[in-house]
């Protein structure tokens, strides 16, 4: 196995591990490395390249003990436990490391490693197989089609709701109850319970991160796509629904269902989008969503040299996000005025339930409203939630992704709270100011293995820390 295979599926475990905990699953490699070969990614590569590809997934798979997917943590204590195999030099290493992350977690120098253990990695190869390349998919048969209740079973263990809330919590700062029903959502669903929801609540709450979430911890059941990009079938342009299940086994959705999370939903659903000729393409599009939340056959016909497609939805539930902002304003006045039966939309952290006829006020159309059977309303983030994602999940982002330890003075973590919640840009905001603060450091001091944000003169700046 090349170091560079084994390197990335190694960090993809420890970053699920970090992001989502060690119950977090990965899929099987084989399944997204059947999918690339479908789509001629590797037409490119000589025969012995392509078996060589081909013996890396094998090699993998074995962690996977016929599954489908399996929980992070556990590939990790495998990956270790041949550690017995190796020489002590190796242990000795791990220990190192270890040790590092448990006394000093934000410590990004990486302990000094044995000369034993850096002239294995440096000459470590492996060697060929003469496996036949039509044998592929028959390998790995076992693994795409399994009968439906074993393959749940494998896939997913029977987790009860408040695991999956639990699970997902330490990452989603600040909405407790809209956690508690997305993992109802989610646990329903994989007992057959199909649902459809509505999560209303303002720009930077949290409506994304607690389904990202949830689909790191049960990958391939749910699929997230930005509604406000689709148009109507038959329409130039944009995506359509069928884009939905492009690259998704359609025998899977069979056996285990799928989740489809529509992010800016509103978009679509409150918002029209009249067309020259004076048709809404909003409500032709909502046309097929309406099949969709049913349950019913959806058909696609041939588009752009694209098959037909014929999608059964009686195991796919529907999870629509989103702003709502006309809903959510029409609910702060009335709360103003009417008292006793409308409680204030946002008095503190408090906030009222939406009701079906507030979907419809807010232009929901009245088919799509009756369809729904759970509204999960979502209250605007405090100051200390602000701070505590912007100094948590934000900042091990960036660092992540830098690769670097990366220090947020107070000053700068309050002036970056305070103007996600004044404007309302949220914490997709403060992530992209830090990014782009700590990428200005880094064009003039690329070799830094530190760097601090602060606010100087109004303005959020990023500089280098001298070591030692």
């Amino acid at each position: 196995m090349r170091k560079e295979t084994a390197r990335s599926f190694c960090l993809s475990c420890i970053t699920q591990i970090v992001r989502c905990g060690t119950d977090s699953y990965v899929e099987h490699p084989a399944i997204a490395f059947n999918e690339r070969v479908k789509c001629g990614e590797f037409n490119a590569l000589s025969d012995e390249e392509f078996k060589a590809r081909v013996t890396e997934i094998e090699e993998l798979a074995e962690l996977f003990n016929n599954r489908r997917s399996r929980t992070a943590g556990s590939i990790l204590m495998d990956i270790i436990s041949n550690t017995s195999k190796a020489n002590y030099a190796l242990r000795g290493d791990l220990v190192k490391v270890m040790t590092c992350l448990l006394t000093d977690p934000a410590n990004y120098r990486i302990p000094p490693l044995s000369a034993e253990t850096l002239e294995a990695m440096e000459n470590f190869e492996c060697d060929l197989t003469e496996e036949m390349l039509d044998e592929l998919d028959r390998r790995f048969d076992h693994i795409f089609y399994e009968e439906a209740d074993a393959d749940v079973k494998k896939e997913y263990p029977a987790d009860s709701p408040r695991h999956i809330r639990d699970s997902i919590a330490r990452q989603v700062i600040g909405q407790p109850e809209a956690v508690k029903a997305a993992a109802l959502i989610t646990y329903n669903h994989l007992a057959g319970r199909r649902t459809n929801a509505v999560f209303a609540g303002p720009s930077g709450c949290g409506k994304s991160e607690i389904w990202r979430c949830l689909s790191c911890k049960y990958p391939g059941l749910i699929r997230m796509v930005d509604f406000s990009r689709f148009t109507a079938e038959g329409w130039s342009g944009s995506l359509h629904i069928r884009n939905i299940f492009e690259g998704i086994d359609i025998s899977s959705i069979k056996k285990r269902g799928l989740i489809v999370v529509l992010d800016e939903a509103d978009k679509i659903l409150c918002e029209s989008a009249v067309g020259s000729g004076g048709t809404d393409h909003h409500v032709l599009l909502q046309n097929d969503l309406l099949k969709m939340m049913d349950g019913d056959v959806i058909d696609f016909g041939e588009e752009n040299k694209k098959n037909a497609l014929s999608i059964d939805c009686s195991k796919v539930s529907v999870v629509m996000l989103g702003a709502f902002e006309k809903l959510l304003e029409g609910k702060s006045q009335n709360a103003k005025h009417i008292g006793f039966h409308t409680a204030s939309w946002a008095v503190g952290r408090g906030h009222k339930e939406i009701s079906f006829d507030d979907l419809i006020n807010g232009g929901m159309r009245r088919e799509i409203a009756g369809r729904i059977n759970r509204i999960v309303a979502l209250g605007p983030l405090s100051v200390d939630d602000y701070k505590s994602i912007l100094m948590g999940p934000v900042l091990f982002d960036v660092q992540e992704s830098f690769k670097r330890k990366v220090n947020i003075d107070s000053d700068a973590a309050d002036a970056l709270t305070g103007k996600a919640i004044e404007s309302n840009l949220g914490v997709r905001w403060m992530r992209s100011q830090v990014t782009n603060a700590v990428d200005d450091a880094l064009f003039d001091e690329p070799e830094a293995e530190e760097y601090t944000v602060t606010m100087q003169d109004g303005k959020l700046l990023c500089q280098a820390q001298a070591d030692g």
